[in-house]
């Protein structure tokens, strides 16, 4: 009888140091199964469980391969990925034996029309212009397309001795072409004075042409947004983003294209995509464009460039 009473007493203590050490516990009414491939239950695909210091929760993971040099970022203060192409140090100049490459810092380049001077042809309708932007610290040699006074006025920059004879740039199925452009417009259009900025390769360096692709900055008719616009054979395709740009403000424009798939990025962030209507790579040949293009308004508005590169893997060349 003592034995009992002193074991009764020693199970009523163990359980009170238990509590105190680990409190009580509330029952599972869930069963949590985290067995076997297939056995948790549907989630949203590419998202991961992270925790933000409170608690967990779902956080998108975007695409990003390792085509062209991406690499996946995260960001400790907002709890989210990013993907991110910028270069951790060393060299990032392709190889020219299997790449195709360009580069233009926007240091010379032609003012009159239809003259050709560093890699650039300058074409203007009406009273379109080309100039220098005035002296930015950080942003060397950029280049300001005005598109003039008239409703209809353009002025066009195309890597090009003409407006159509130097179309060699051609998709594939398999090997990435990323473009860059840093791009700003010091006063965006309004409805009053409205202008569009157009980046990319199209086999027309005024008109486009039948086949591009092109990164835009539009008026949609009630507010500024980034666009992208692919064409294949005349027939196009525009996916107008939910966002636009600042005045006054640096913007890394980036498109990578295949014959499948053409994606469009603000500063590393995926704003549009397209996968109809894209130039093929055995007919469809362009070149560089820039453009800048009134529709309405007497005031001439400002595209300007600080620096344009592409790059495309190709089969290798001898030398």
């Amino acid at each position: 009888m003592i034995m009992n009473k002193a074991r009764s007493a020693f199970l009523v203590l163990l359980g009170v140091a238990l509590s105190l050490s680990f409190g009580s516990y509330a029952a599972e009414t869930t069963l949590r199964n985290f067995g076997a491939a297939g056995s948790l239950p549907t989630a949203t695909d590419d998202t991961l469980p992270l925790g933000n210091g409170s608690a967990h929760a779902s956080v998108a993971v975007p695409n990003c391969t390792d085509a062209a040099g991406n690499h996946l970022n995260y960001t400790a203060a907002s709890n989210s990925f990013s993907c991110g192409t910028t270069s951790s140090g060393g060299s990032s100049f392709p190889d020219p034996s299997t790449n195709w490459y360009f580069f233009d810092e926007m240091m010379v380049f032609p003012s009159t029309t239809s003259a050709t001077q560093g890699n650039w042809l300058f074409t203007a309708t009406g009273a379109g212009t080309s100039g220098f932007s005035a002296v930015d610290n950080g942003h060397i040699g950029v280049m300001q397309l005005n598109g003039g006074t008239g409703t209809t006025d353009a002025a066009t920059m195309s890597a090009c001795y003409s407006q159509t004879a130097c179309n060699g740039i051609g998709l594939d199925a398999t090997n990435v072409l990323t473009y860059h452009a840093v791009v700003r417009f010091p006063i965006l259009p309004d409805g009053t004075n409205t202008h569009s900025c157009s980046f990319g390769m199209a086999t027309n360096s005024t008109t486009f042409g039948n086949d591009f692709v092109l990164g835009r900055m539009i008026w949609t008719g009630a507010a500024v947004r980034w666009q992208l616009s692919t064409s294949a054979a005349g027939t196009p395709t525009n996916t107008t983003a939910a966002t636009g740009p600042s005045a006054n403000t640096y913007y890394d424009l980036k498109i990578t294209a295949t014959t499948t798939t053409v994606t469009m990025f603000i500063d590393g962030t995926q704003v549009a995509e397209n996968t109809t209507n894209i130039p093929n790579s055995t007919t469809q040949y362009m070149m560089l464009v820039i453009k800048n293009l009134k529709s309405a308004g007497a005031v001439g508005r400002n595209c300007e460039i600080d620096y344009i590169s592409a790059q495309k893997a190709v089969t290798a060349r001898l030398f």
